[in-house]
């Protein structure tokens, strides 16, 4: 009843396109939404976009797309398919088309879990079953919805495929489950089966598994992304029929002209272009010639899409590799930059996106002397969709010339911006760099003219005071001269005391031997007298001071003691009262031996000339306590006649030792005269060649001064007209 047969054939097919949804309510639960005709296809660019902002608040990777009249059509139709219980979908197109980016935010419209292997070096068969294990258990045993994305990329091995088009065709995979993981998958659905089907009596352990592979069939939508360049596509579509029969394919054609242009204009649109009025003229006459009408060739071979488009199958073999030029990084001048946020294909930023209206693709006006920043961006837009187009037309020439295909991709379109803005930016840091080159170098020539002015400031100020410095140079060193006279005269009289007290030295020291040595002839005899009485013991002096009579031996002992005591008797009660003394040995320790009156030894004479009053005859006679007295005794003898000798030497030594003290004294007298005068004249020689280094510093920094004043005038007269070149090619680069 809606057709009379009166409509042609471009209303029928050719035109607005028929689109039905449940995704025209935003923010409603999935169980009231209403699968409906979408009214005005302008509202699908902006819903897309809400669809989009939701999905990149909960995911890691967002997505950019640009949402075209294209785009949304085949979105529209993967929602579809996954809407529908075992909808699986194949999706054909070449690399960039946005196949995987559609269909991740279609799973995510539906509110569906996408899955995706993640291929390895080392991942493999084994590992891909491990993979769909989990999701037939998410599937099948917690009827979980997902969608399984597999792209022509992941095929490590085509065993992936034949399990895929058993997954397809049957829902099981040959040898998947171990019969472990099928009975642990039956006792996980056999409460579901059984709610499934109430009739049932009883179910059977095949019945229950069934109901797993349905429910598996039901939840698990495959999404398969191929590119149709080369032959392995159609041999995979030979060998796996399973992979056209069992899904709906979706054929993403080259992209329209409109579809570039919203492209260009998402990535281009903040670009700081800092163009001159040159170029915007420039610009403008470019854009006002373009004509952006282009055929689109026929296709060549290989499987073809629906009647609608199978026009557009130029575009289905391999990209021919070429050397392309390497930007800063280390990055190929191919290879989207990732700072553009958009991911394979059709991601860019989100703003100022176009309307999809409801007819013929809209043409794409030529720019008329923009003199806006928006209108010149626009132009350039229009110029990088005329540039695409022209090299795919060149393409279909080079094929139809030589049979050899050169594809011209949505992915080379990206690439293509992506290398214009790499060059825009390298361009501009180019000019960046002239910019402050030349800059530096007009500072560069007015620090060097106020260099010049202070160095011939300087040079001036520097004449008097070279002057000044060479006369007070002059007077120092008259001045210097007159004080090292004088200290060389101070240094003979020097040399003369010091020659005097060492010879008063080398006499005193004679003088001093001698004495020393007569000395040590008597220290051994009184050393050892010494150390006899200090064997003596308090018992052996009570035991001579006990005789009534004493031995002669000890009186004569006794008797020689108290001579040289001076005590007033030499009678033996004396004696004992000096015995019994308590300090009686301490008194023959600390005698004065270097006093002794000779009057004293004239008495004693009598005793140390007694052959019976030797210390052994002594000892035999008396005891051993008075030998060691006997002993002391012939010491004090021995050391009076010793220092009798040496008491001459003695005094000849003081007498020399006080001329060499007077000597001596002078000598440091005229040492420190010397010292001074070296002092002075050293600080007299450090200021003189202090004054010398000054004056030689400015000699040296007149010389350097004047070098340099004439290379300034050298330089500055060279580079006068080069600075009016600078000025002009610097305004021209900031205009």
């Amino acid at each position: 009843r809606h057709f009379d047969g009166k409509q042609s054939h471009e209303e029928l097919c050719e035109g607005p396109p028929i689109l039905f949804g449940d995704f025209l309510r935003f923010g409603v639960p999935s169980e009231l939404k209403l699968y409906e005709e979408v009214p005005d296809l302008s509202r699908l660019p902006r819903l897309f976009e809400e669809y989009q902002d939701e999905y990149n608040l909960s995911q890691a990777v967002p997505l950019n797309l640009v949402f075209f009249r294209d785009h949304c059509e085949h979105l529209c139709r993967v929602l579809r398919i996954l809407r529908q219980p075992r909808g699986n979908a194949l999706l054909v197109g070449v690399g960039g088309s946005g196949k995987q980016s559609l269909t991740r935010l279609a799973a995510a419209i539906h509110e569906y879990d996408c899955f995706q292997i993640e291929v390895t070096k080392h991942y493999n068969l084994a590992a891909f079953r491990a993979d769909l294990l989990t999701l037939y258990e998410a599937a099948g045993v917690q009827g979980r919805p997902l969608v399984f994305l597999f792209s022509d990329t992941q095929v490590v091995d085509e065993t992936l495929l034949e399990d895929i088009n058993g997954m397809l065709n049957t829902g099981e995979v040959p040898n998947l489950h171990s019969p472990e993981d099928k009975q642990k998958a039956i006792n996980a659905c056999l409460e579901a089966a059984h709610a499934a089907a109430p009739a049932a009596a009883s179910m059977s352990r095949d019945a229950v598994y069934a109901f797993f592979i349905d429910r598996v069939r039901d939840n698990l939508h495959i999404v398969l992304s191929m590119s149709p360049v080369g032959d392995r596509f159609r041999g995979w579509c030979r060998q796996f029929p399973s992979l056209v029969n069992c899904c709906t394919i979706d054929w993403f054609d080259r992209w329209p002209q409109e579809a570039l242009l919203s492209v260009a204009e998402r990535l281009l649109q903040n670009t700081d272009l800092q163009v001159t009025g040159d170029l915007r003229r420039e610009a403008s006459q470019s854009s006002a010639s373009l004509n952006l009408s282009h055929q689109e060739p026929a296709a060549e071979d290989g499987l073809q899409p629906p009647s609608r488009s199978r026009s557009r199958g130029a575009d289905r073999e391999s990209l021919i590799s070429s050397p392309v030029p390497s930007l800063p990084g280390g990055r190929s001048a191919l290879t989207p930059d990732p700072s553009l946020g958009y991911s394979t294909g059709l991601q860019a930023s989100q703003s100022q996106r176009k309307s999809v209206s409801g007819g013929q693709a809209p043409s794409l006006p030529a720019a008329q002397g923009p003199e806006s920043d928006v209108e010149l961006r626009h132009s350039l837009c229009v110029m990088c969709v005329e540039i695409h187009s022209t090299v795919r037309q060149a393409s279909e020439q080079f094929y139809a010339e030589l049979r050899r295909h050169f594809h011209v991709t949505p992915t080379s379109y990206l690439e293509f911006l992506s290398l214009f803005r790499a060059v825009l930016g390298h361009k501009r840091r180019e000019t960046g760099d002239a910019i402050q080159r030349i800059r530096n170098g007009k500072a560069k020539m007015k620090e060097t003219n106020t260099q010049v002015d202070v160095m011939q400031g300087q040079l001036t100020a520097m004449q008097p005071l070279l002057q000044e410095a060479a006369a007070r140079t002059e007077a120092m060193m008259v001045n210097l001269k007159g004080r090292q006279q004088t200290a060389l005269e101070i240094k003979e009289q020097v040399a003369k005391a010091t020659s005097e007290a060492a010879e008063q030295q080398q006499v005193a020291a004679g003088l001093q031997q001698e004495a020393k040595r007569d000395l040590d002839e008597a220290m051994p005899a009184l050393e050892k007298a010494l150390k006899s009485l200090d064997s003596l013991n308090k018992t052996d002096i009570n035991e001579m001071a006990s005789y009534l009579t004493p031995p002669t031996a000890v009186l004569k002992t006794i008797t020689a003691v108290l001579t040289i005591l001076r005590e007033p008797k030499n009678d033996w009660d004396t004696a004992k009262s000096v015995l019994r003394d308590t300090r009686f040995i301490q008194r023959l320790k600390d005698y004065d031996k270097d006093n002794i009156p000779s009057a004293t030894i004239q008495k004693l004479q009598g005793y140390i000339n007694d052959p019976s009053c030797t210390p052994d005859k002594i000892a035999t006679g008396g005891s051993l306590a008075c030998k060691s007295l006997c002993l002391w005794v012939r010491a004090m003898d021995l050391y009076y006649r010793v220092a009798k000798v040496v008491a001459p030497k003695r005094e000849a030594l003081a007498s020399a030792q006080a001329r060499l003290d007077e000597t001596n004294a002078k000598l440091r007298t005229a040492q420190e005269q010397l010292q001074e005068v070296e002092d002075n004249l050293a600080a007299l020689q450090e200021a003189y060649e202090e004054s010398l280094r000054e004056k030689h510093e400015l000699e040296a920094k007149i010389a350097v001064s004047s070098k340099r004043l004439v290379a300034a005038a050298s330089l500055t007269g060279s580079l006068a007209q080069e600075v009016v070149r600078w000025d002009a090619q610097l305004l021209q680069m900031e205009a």
